[in-house]
């Protein structure tokens, strides 16, 4: 076939020719496989075929084969457009348009190419015979450089395919440069470039119009709620309903922004809004300082707590059903009185991977079907679930979790697994093309994905994430922002108040959760009274509080390695684990918020934005007075009674852990350390 007659044939044509012949040559080669199989399997006597015979008939198949596959390399090479693989033209989604108001394009009735230009050139050289540069929506600036413009083909139904607009996207972008995006006129058989505008940096959230200072606040905010996300190429401020979009991935690696994001965008305006939150803290120390903050009910940080915490969401939902059905009956007009409530469960591959290691398979498949329900059934019930982690895997969210959220956001530079695991088949090839305009240096820079089947919604936005300010964010704000987060503080995070008490279950034990039956079996408790502070009578419930009943082991709560420069101030480090002080002994100092943590961090400083609880809980008792000698002292005034000083214990190996007996054991586990 002659190199004119190729580029004469159709392009539908020529699709059909190439997606046959490897059929075709693999046909001829099965059939001389199995014509020689059948003969050592039966061998036919010498006489039947001459041996001439059978090289020409097994020749000529193998041949036929190659020429085929000869024949396709041919018109693959002398083509100048990609093949297909798809069997029907797949209609082009409705992505991201950000054309400044593009033009509408009447039917032309004769294309009326655009005037020469050096950038046009370029374009030229690189685009197939069938694909012209119209004058139509030809947009070039005072300053000489084109910021729109358009192809057209001269073929029907040649850009209906992903592929093609694929191809041509990157032949143009990769020869005239910089960052473009692409609009798809399937319907006029164009392409619309723009070149994008430079999206800002460090932006701060718009400050909500209403804080929620009571439920029936949150209640009548929830219907205009939206999540505001960032801003868009427009610098239009991207919003999410979650009355559409209830359930929310967010995937972003190291360096993304994504923690900055989850804290000051996602949570912070939930806790504005006056939404019941619950965070699942995967890494165990990343939400330590919400611990406790207004409209924060729990914040989970172990295994055994994740799993209970996603069952609390779960018997909360069949709670508001039966509320529901109770209005209902009632005749009530609005039979969905409750508030709006949040479980984000934010390193959810390694909360996963712990649940597994302790629970097993069963207990994993358990904790994965709670989430199932709360993503399929919660949304009528004002329950949403924010699920993030740093890649996603097919064996981290399985399809069904995965298939009822609606709402999935990348940030940073999409890995080829996350587009290609946790994006809709048809919003693909647009999120690799906006992917490959986001540089590992565009921090808080994202992909928005939003899939609705039933409103038929299926659309990729990109977009600069809001840098929002948080009560425990630690690091300060960059310099543009710092009167916004002042006023931010102020105006809203300050004005948040307490509308929901802290929620745990009756632990008894250190030991607890270690069977997921009895875990799902404790109940709840609430941890504060009426007036939202917390109730004597369920501090050994507290997590916070320093009588809670399920501290870890002693182990766990040593003080960390010195340096030399520690060792150089005399301090001793004695990492036994002493007596837990007598329950009545609380904390009286002034900085005290009540829970053991005051507002300084470890250096005495108020941070400005920090506001972050420091982690040490007042363990250092050697001013307190030693209690007198008694001979019927209780067990927790000395668990090493008749042993060696603690200044002998600091040099010689701690010969109790052999001879101390089981209540010891159970003392020392709810021991404090002294440094």
């Amino acid at each position: 076939m002659t190199e004119s007659t190729t580029r004469g044939m159709s392009p539908a044509r020529r699709e059909v020719y190439i997606r046959l012949l490897p059929w075709l040559a693999t046909g001829l080669a099965l059939i001389s496989a199995g014509s020689l199989l059948s003969r050592i399997v039966n061998p036919l006597p010498v006489t039947a075929y001459s041996t001439m015979t059978l090289a020409l008939w097994y020749g000529g198949l193998v041949g036929a084969a190659a020429v085929c596959m000869w024949w396709r390399s041919a018109l693959i090479r002398r083509s100048t457009v990609p093949v297909s693989l798809s069997k029907q033209p797949v209609p082009a989604p409705e992505g991201p348009s950000h054309d400044n108001g593009s033009p509408t394009y009447p039917a032309p009735t004769a294309i009326v190419e655009a005037p020469d230009h050096p950038f046009l050139a370029r374009v030229r050289s690189v685009l197939p015979e069938t694909v012209v540069v119209p004058n139509t929506g030809l947009d070039i600036d005072s300053a000489d450089e084109c910021q729109q413009f358009v192809l057209q083909t001269t073929t029907p139904g040649e850009f209906a395919t992903a592929r093609m607009q694929e191809f041509i996207y990157e032949k143009v972008t990769k020869s005239v440069g910089g960052k473009w995006s692409l609009k798809v006129l399937t319907e006029r058989d164009m392409l619309q470039f723009n070149r994008k505008a430079r999206f800002p940096g460090a932006i701060a959230p718009p400050i909500p119009d209403r804080v929620a200072q009571s439920k029936a606040d949150a209640l009548d905010i929830y219907p205009s709620y939206r999540v505001r996300l960032g801003v868009d190429a427009l610098g239009e401020v991207l919003e999410i309903d979650p009355s559409k979009f209830p359930h929310t991935l967010i995937v972003g690696g190291t360096g993304s922004g994504k923690s900055v994001f989850i804290r000051g965008v996602i949570i912070e305006l939930a806790r504005a809004a006056g939404w019941q939150i619950g965070l699942g803290d995967g890494k165990t120390t990343d939400y330590e300082s919400m611990n406790g903050e207004n409209n924060i009910i729990a914040v989970s940080q172990s295994a055994a707590d994740h799993v209970r915490l996603a069952r609390l969401f779960v018997d909360e939902l069949h709670a508001r059903q039966l509320d529901a059905k109770t209005r209902k009956r009632q005749r009530l007009a609005d039979p969905f009185q409750r508030p709006p409530m949040m479980l984000l469960l934010d390193e959810f591959a390694t909360m996963r991977s712990h649940v597994e290691s302790t629970y097993g398979k069963d207990g994993l498949r358990k904790f994965v079907e709670d989430l199932k329900e709360l993503t399929r059934v919660g949304r009528e019930f004002k329950i949403h679930v924010v699920i993030a982690t740093q890649e996603v895997y097919r064996e981290t969210i399985d399809g069904q979790l995965l298939g009822n959220i609606g709402l999935r956001i990348s940030l940073g530079v999409p890995a080829d697994k996350t587009i290609r695991e946790a994006f809709p088949d048809q919003l693909r090839t647009e999120a690799t093309r906006i992917g490959g305009t986001i540089s590992s240096n565009d921090r808080g820079r994202g992909i928005a994905l939003l899939t609705d089947e039933t409103a038929g919604v299926n659309k990729a936005v990109e977009f600069q994430s809001f840098y929002g300010y948080s009560p425990g964010e630690s690091k300060p704000p960059p310099p543009p922002l710092v009167d916004a987060w002042a006023a931010f503080r102020a105006r809203v995070s300050d004005r948040i108040p307490k509308l929901y008490p802290r929620v745990w279950w009756k632990v008894e034990d250190p030991e607890y959760g270690t069977d997921i039956d009895e875990l799902y079996a404790l109940a709840p408790v609430l941890l504060d009274g009426a007036r939202g502070a917390p109730d004597p009578e369920a501090f050994i419930y507290d997590p916070l509080h320093e009588d809670y009943l399920g501290n870890e082991e002693a182990g766990a709560s040593r003080p960390p390695l010195p340096d030399l420069s520690e060792l150089a101030t005399g301090t001793t480090f004695n990492f036994v684990p002493a007596a837990p002080p007598h329950p009545s002994r609380h904390s009286t100092d002034d900085d005290s918020d009540g829970y053991g943590y005051d507002d300084r961090d470890d250096f005495g400083v108020d941070h400005q934005f920090g506001g972050g609880r420091a982690e040490d809980r007042s363990d250092d008792e050697s001013d307190l007075p030693e209690p007198a000698p008694s001979t019927s002292a209780p067990e927790w005034a000395d668990p090493f009674a008749g042993q060696p000083s603690s200044t002998e214990r600091d040099t010689t190996p701690p010969p109790e852990a052999e001879i101390v007996d089981q209540a010891a054991k159970k003392i020392v586990r709810h021991g404090h350390v002294n440094i």
